[in-house]
């Protein structure tokens, strides 16, 4: 039989194989594109040039090459590079047996079921495109021809069936080939430029393919001192083993074979042929081997006869590629030098990034640009410059340029580690991560380097680069990396195709496979079974715990808990994410552990360090001293192919889904700690620079070894004063171990032993001992990490929950009535984590009582070891959460105290200089019985330095500490007004059409005619005590008649479509805009805010019209699907009825336009009860919104009025007739509202109470910060119900900050609200002035301290005519304690009075926002994503309103406003506000003729 390399002799003559007389008649592809190659012939003739004809097939025996005929153009086709349809009708002829058919025109063999007409690449099916299938990894520099052999097919095919092609025009496009005409028998071809012969690197890759055998690696490797493993069965020596790999290969419909290239030296066959081409010529040889590797599955194929025609057609259409790589320990890449290139290499590194997807076109591109033709090669066209490329049909393969990085423990000392580019194609792209360690088998790239890419000079020096042909993932004696760090479509298969890792892993030398002692009685079980089974039986034994434990660094002596608890951290919980409570799959819990070592020098804590890293799968071992926060997570560099900003991962990124081993734990800077915060807890790395902003993964456990301070732990010191970490970060870790050098006759001479005996003979003690070699270890763990992923049981769940109750009770103490910290939620969830480890640790799927007991027993061991007061010796794990157990913190309040007393004794007696530093240390420790640490002292003259209480000037020995006395702030003397507050009011009461009449009561009841014949109430003006109007209230009977009425006036109007009702709102809107500023003016007058605000708020109800406007064509309900056929469900509001708005003094406006503009659009009536102390401004709103009424032919009481106190609201509130209240007032008051619409099953809305909180952290912009909550805490003269009462500032920038905010208000100007300038206007009435002096009493009963304001005496700040006002000075408080327990912190005090307090930690400050009654609105000023994000989250602010950089106050209307909790949970204005006020019904419709029951029930009677 011929090769399958054969070609035909020339384009004239019919194809023959050798030994074969029939002459076969050629066919012509149809359809196809074509390509000549530039091949010089060996026997003679001009080599041809171009990028192509650098390298060319020579002929072998019975190979012969193919000729171009004679030029006959009516018969031939063209022979320009781009091809055209032949002019020929196809023919066909199906042989008996297997032959080549080739196309005329491309002297190419071609198959009859699929012709691509193009040499090298695989056919496609004839119902596919025909697309290429270059490889991307090899780039032959020849034409090397693709087998196609045909099987057995006892039918015929017709030639009419083939159709026919129309004929294209000839060219006469120059012939780009020169062949010799013939060839004689004895015409060799080879690899140009070498000796390397085609044929015979086929036949010898094909015989090694077949007859391989097992006992040639091994006896190639007893040549080589290599150690072997025990054969499981006595002939598995002679098994063929890519036989079994073809046969695979085939059952899987795998295309790739992975070929261990020392295989090939092992084989005689291919010793000393086809290995040293493989290894020189990997371009050439690797393309020869896919081809025959078809030949072998066909030859396979054949033999067994009985094939079926789908694997047929696999076996001629697939592109089967062969992947060498190195089964030996490859080179280190610094050894790389010219010699290697073009040649087949294996390195090994750590990948440290890899670029996207990059589209790599499959055409022969010259030094980046593609040659494309100067005319059309048509002789009906010959068009110079009209060839243009079209992307959009072209070809592309996926290409990915990764950059691999020396692995640290292969660096010379003194030396940076080298990088070198690789490029991966097709499917290895992806294959890899950043932090995976990998060795690469691939082809030593040199490509020349433009000094300008527009010229044509190039550089000397070359750059490099590596083809990847193989990748192969991990290290035999590491372990696996966490695959829950994986999602299914970014978890990449152990290997790719057959024979690679997967495969070898049964059969191979890798100690990770040998079974000591196992006995198998199949021999057709694998070596990764039995080892599975072992690795089940060593789980089974009782000691598993003990023997593992052992087994972790055993050169390191005792330290069993300390291993015990690396171990579990090695094995780690389960991550998980749950799918309720959290939005958008739930919120994911780290099954990660990590663990601190804290102790002396020479505890081997490095040493522990190194042999966790040395097994992990990712892991990465760094210094502190030696890190800086971009190492730990990214860094911005610059590519040097592209030039643009790429993001490098740093070492908390690379050990995603490993462990990250940080030494010197104590020496990072501040900045490199705050990064972990982060990665301990949610395990991210958030990063924004050079606009890159992204989060990384880094699902990474942290093991980490710190040094005390002085490199010597003091046990009477707490743990965070021995190093010099911040709490916050120490309370991250699950176990914190001290390692201490304690002096102990018995254990140091047991430890001597030890270690000279490591020194002796270089075998330590623990050799002779029972434990688990690493290999096997190693293999130990990573199978629990992949297989085993333990539920915790109910019994499990039950003891966790005792657990934790019982480490809580830890801190009673029956002789006080306070509790110390002993756990926290983390310790609950650390209890988990090592729980589960324990269960893998078993190989259990299921986490038993066990497992629980030992994890506790390690979380008390390591509490008791680092969270141990040891000035009482009692766990307080504040000493790890804030740094300061309960009994230092007491002692601390003892020592502020005593020297703010010594102080005040030093200024009774006459002394204005304060005391000096060492005298006042002197007195305390004189007066003091326990002795007072001069750190302790420092510590409180510090933290009342932060609190503004005492100053401290001069230097070491000459620092004397000063009280400071708050001053007390006066404003500038304001002018006196030349005009008359009375005519002003005069004027502005005139301007809304309300009468000004001395003695005139005004109407105060409007039902569609005014009137009102009860108890007169009276308005005065807040800032001058005058006397402004006398508006009459209703009775009880007009009540009820103004109630009927709205009734009434309620079911006339609900059928007016919902567009007119929103084009009279319309007109409202119009009205009351024409009337800004006089109603404005009237707020201002009569509530007592400044105009501009009076301004604001008028211009609220505007907003809230044109909102309604919209709205009023767009109330919809829902259509939604049945399940019972041919009916429909829908959801149809409709309006409600009769809404009554309650409204408060201190929105007179506002409250009552958010109600009526939803109100009326939705089709209701509403009846509108105001405050008592504020009828004017209801009355002439009321007149404006009348007279639109009227002029629309609307019922008046479609918007009633009733003025009054006390009865009137009962009346409304009481009333069936109403069928909603809103109510906005005190939290009291809303209470019993709330009660009484509820007997009565009517609906209530609720704006209640708001003890609003501002929190600033120290990365916020102050500068807008500081007008912020100047506004928020000082306008409406604090009677807003979203203004600041709380402010909490972190302690770095409390000080600054207070002092701006002090300067501040001292600009703030107080005066008539209605005189531009004026920024402070007065309190509503005395009742709020006594509410301001009782809020200031009880801050200084309690020890607080008033820093700025705090007095209601404000004659000497204001003009004579102002005296009578309700003015105070606005104040900042800085109350004794932050404890949200005292009424100071959860009473809303509706005054200018500034709470504040300050805070260490984010957490800490959203936790004192939470724990008031009230939830309305918060504000965050940060420009951390991180911040906004924790924030804004369920763990975040519980207000209704949760802004961010924005103060409390002044809410817009396109969103709904109220709060939460004793807030009332009502919410008004916009959003979806409007569903309140509409009556919703649920309409089941059927279109049907049959009536089916719903959920499928059954009810027949017949």
């Amino acid at each position: 039989m011929s090769s399958p390399l054969n070609f035909p002799d020339s384009d004239d003559a019919p194809m023959q194989n050798e030994g074969d007389a029939q002459q076969t008649p050629t066919r012509r592809s149809t359809g196809q594109r074509r390509q000549l190659f530039h091949t010089p012939s060996v026997a003679g003739g001009t080599p041809a040039t171009g990028i192509v004809a650098r390298r060319a097939l020579a002929g072998t025996p019975g190979v012969r090459t193919p000729v171009r005929r004679a030029q006959n153009v009516a018969a031939a086709a063209s022979s320009s590079p781009l091809n055209f349809p032949g002019s020929s009708s196809p023919g066909s002829r199906i042989g008996t047996a297997p032959q080549p058919n080739f196309d005329e025109s491309d002297d190419v063999p071609m198959s009859d079921g699929a012709r691509s007409g193009r040499p090298l690449f695989h056919p496609s099916t004839p119902m596919s495109s025909p697309r290429r299938n270059r490889r991307g990894d090899v780039h032959p520099t020849q034409f090397v021809p693709s087998s196609v052999r045909r099987r057995n097919v006892q039918a015929q095919t017709p030639a009419s069936a083939l159709g026919s092609e129309p004929p294209a025009p000839a060219s006469s496009a120059p012939v780009l080939s020169v062949i010799t005409p013939s060839e004689g028998p004895d015409t060799t071809r080879v690899l140009w430029g070498t000796a390397v012969n085609v044929h015979d690197t086929r036949d010898a890759w094909i015989d090694f393919l077949k007859n391989f055998k097992v006992k040639y690696r091994r006896e190639h490797d007893r040549k080589n001192n290599v150690t072997l493993r025990a054969l499981l069965d006595p002939n598995e020596g002679e098994r063929k083993q890519y036989v079994d790999y073809l046969n695979k290969m085939r059952s899987t419909d795998q295309t790739t074979l992975n070929l261990d290239v020392t295989n090939l030296k092992a084989y005689p066959g291919t010793k000393n042929t086809l290995y040293p081409s493989l290894i020189k010529y990997p371009q050439e040889v690797i393309p020869i081997m896919d081809v025959a590797l078809r030949d072998a599955i066909q030859d396979i194929m054949e033999e067994e006869g009985d094939v079926s025609q789908a694997e047929w057609a696999w076996a001629e259409e697939a592109p089967f590629r062969v992947r060498p790589f190195s089964g030996q320990d490859p080179i280190n890449m610094r050894e790389l030098n010219p010699s290697d290139t073009d040649r087949l290499i294996s390195i090994k590194g750590l990948v440290i990034r890899a670029t996207p997807i990059i589209p790599d076109m499959k055409l022969e591109i010259d030094r980046g640009r593609i040659a494309e033709p100067e005319r059309c090669p048509r002789d009906v066209c010959n068009a110079v410059g009209t060839m243009n490329l079209i992307h959009d049909r072209s070809e592309f393969a996926d290409r990915q340029i990764i950059r691999l990085q020396e692995t640290p423990d292969s660096v010379p000392d003194g030396q940076t580690p080298h990088t070198v580019s690789i490029a991966a194609y097709d499917e290895l792209v992806d294959y890899v991560k950043p932090g995976d360690r990998v060795t690469i088998t691939g082809i030593y790239r040199s490509i020349p380097v433009r000094v300008n890419p527009r010229q044509r000079t190039i550089r000397a020096l070359f750059k490099t680069y590596v083809d990847v042909v193989h990748i192969k993932h991990g290290d035999d004696k590491r372990m696996g990396y966490d695959q829950g760090t994986r999602t299914d479509s970014a978890s990449h298969p152990v290997s790719l195709g057959v024979g690679g890792e997967a495969d070898d892993s049964e059969h191979n030398r890798n100690p990770l496979l040998t079974v000591q002692g196992a006995v198998l009685d199949d021999p057709g079980r694998t070596r990764q079974q039995a080892l599975e089974e072992e690795l089940v039986r060593i789980s089974q034994r009782p000691d598993i715990y003990d023997f593992l434990s052992r087994s972790v660094a055993p050169s390191i002596w005792e330290m069993e808990d300390v291993k015990k608890g690396i171990l579990l951290q090695m094995f780690g919980g389960t991550n998980k994410s749950v799918a309720k409570g959290g939005g958008g799959g739930g919120p994911r819990y780290r099954g990660d552990i990590n663990v601190l070592l804290v102790g002396d020098p020479g505890t081997s804590k490095s040493q522990i360090l190194q042999y966790v890293h040395k097994i992990s799968p990712r892991g990465v071992y760094t210094s502190g001293k030696g890190s800086s926060a971009v190492g730990l997570t990214a860094y911005v560099t610059r590519d040097p192919d592209s030039k643009q900003l790429v993001l490098e991962s740093g070492a908390l990124v690379l050990s995603d889904g490993g462990t990250c081993c940080i030494d010197e734990f104590d020496k990072m800077s501040d900045a490199t700690r705050s990064v972990l915060h982060e990665v301990m807890e949610q395990q991210t790395v958030s990063i924004a620079k050079a606009g890159i902003i992204t989060t990384l993964n880094a699902r990474t456990s942290i093991l980490a070894a710190a040094n005390p301070v002085g490199s010597r732990y003091n046990v009477n010191w707490p743990i965070t004063r021995n190093i010099d970490l911040p709490p916050t970060l120490i309370s991250r870790f699950d176990l914190l171990y001290l390692v201490l050098d304690k002096i102990d006759e018995t254990l140091d001479r047991k430890l001597a032993e030890h270690l000279v005996s490591m020194y002796l003979e270089d075998t330590p003690q623990t050799v002779g001992r029972d434990i688990l070699e690493p290999e096997k270890l190693t293999a130990y763990v990573t199978y629990a990490r992949t297989k085993i992923h333990p539920q915790i049981s109910q019994e499990a769940a039950d003891e966790l929950v005792a657990c934790y109750v019982d480490l809580r009770n830890m801190g009673e103490d029956a002789r006080t009535q306070t509790r110390r910290i002993t756990a926290t939620p983390r310790q609950l969830e650390s209890l988990i984590r090592l729980s589960e480890g324990h269960a893998r640790m078993r190989f259990s799927s299921e986490v038993r009582l066990e497992d629980v007991q030992e994890a506790n027993r390690l979380m008390r061991e390591a509490l008791r070891m680092s969270a141990t007061d040891p000035n009482t010796g009692l766990i307080d794990l504040d000493l790890i959460n804030t740094g300061a157990g309960q009994q230092e913190r007491r002692l601390r309040g003892d020592l502020k105290r005593e020297i703010m007393n010594l102080l005040e004794a030093t200024s009774t007696s006459g002394g204005r200089g304060g005391i000096r530093w060492t005298e006042a240390a002197k007195q305390l420790q004189t007066q003091s019985s326990v002795r007072v640490d001069a750190a302790e002292f420092t510590e409180a003259v510090k933290a009342l330095e932060s609190e503004g209480l005492v100053k401290v000037v001069g230097e070491r020995e000459k620092r004397v500490i000063r009280k400071i006395v708050a001053e007390i702030r006066r404003a500038p003397r304001l002018p006196t007004s030349a005009r008359s507050l009375s005519t002003r009011a005069t004027k502005v009461l005139s301007a809304l059409g309300i009468p000004t009449e001395t003695g005139k009561v005004i109407p105060g009841v409007y039902d569609g005619a005014w009137g009102g014949s009860g108890e007169p109430i009276e308005s005065r003006c807040p800032s001058t005590g005058e006397l402004l109007a006398t508006v009459s209230t209703a009775t009880p009977k007009e009540l009820q008649d103004a109630i009927s009425k709205s009734r009434d006036a309620y079911k006339e109007f609900r059928f007016m479509p919902a567009p007119r009702r929103g084009e009279v709102v319309r007109q409202i809107r119009e009205a009351l805009a024409a009337k800004r500023d006089e109603l404005g003016a009237l707020v201002s007058l009569e509530m007592g805010k400044i105009y501009s605000e009076g301004q604001g708020e008028v211009q609220e109800f505007v907003d809230i019209c044109d909102y309604a406007v919209g709205l009023s064509r767009m109330m919809n309900g829902r259509v939604i699907s049945s399940e019972r056929p041919g009916h429909s469900i829908l959801e149809v509001p409709n309006p409600l009825g009769v809404v009554g708005v309650l409204s408060a003094f201190n929105f007179p406006v506002a409250v009552y336009g958010w109600n009526l503009a939803l109100s009326m659009a939705a089709g209701n009536a509403t009846i509108w009860k105001p405050a008592p102390s504020t009828p004017l401004c209801s009355v002439a709103v009321t007149k404006i919104v009348a007279n639109v009424l009227e002029k629309n032919g609307i019922p008046g009481a479609v918007a009633g009025l009733v003025c009054g106190g006390k009865a009137a609201g009962e009346a409304v509130v009481g009333s069936s007739d109403v069928d909603m209240v809103s109510f906005t007032g005190s939290e009291a008051i809303g209470k019993i509202v709330g009660k009484a619409v509820q007997d009565r099953f009517g609906k209530v809305l609720l704006e209640l109470g708001g003890n609003n909180a501002v929190i600033v952290m120290p990365d916020a912009d102050l500068s807008l910060a500081l007008p912020s909550v100047l506004f928020s805490s000082v306008g409406t003269a604090g009677q807003r119900c979203t203004s600041t009462r709380r402010l909490y500032l972190h302690r770095s920038i409390a000080n600054e900050f207070l002092e701006r905010l002090q300067k501040a208000y001292k600009t703030v100007r107080m005066g008539d609200p209605l005189t531009k300038g004026t920024l402070l206007g007065p309190l509503h009435n005395e009742g709020a002035v006594g509410v301001y002096k009782q809020a200031i009493e009880a801050i200084k009963s309690s020890g607080g301290e008033i820093i700025a304001g705090g007095t209601a005496d404000t004659t000497e700040l204001l003009p004579s005519e102002l005296h009578r006002g309700h003015f105070v000075q606005p104040t900042i408080a800085i109350p004794k304690s932050p404890s949200t327990s005292q009424d100071i912190w959860r009473t809303e005090t509706f005054a200018p009075v500034l709470n504040v307090a300050l805070f260490d930690e984010l957490d800490e400050a959203i936790e004192w926002n939470n724990a008031v009654p009230q939830g309305l609105s918060s504000s965050l000023w940060t420009r951390d994503i991180r911040n906004i994000g924790k924030w804004l989250g369920p763990g975040g602010s519980d207000a209704g309103i949760v802004n961010v950089n924005v103060g409390t106050s002044g809410a817009e209307i396109g969103a709904a406003f109220g709060g939460n909790k004793s807030t009332g949970w009502g919410r008004e204005s916009g959003g979806d506000a409007w569903k309140q006020y509409v009556r919703w019904s649920a309409c089941t419709v059927n279109f049907s003729n049959e009536v089916p029951l719903a959920q499928g029930v059954s009810f027949d009677t017949t």
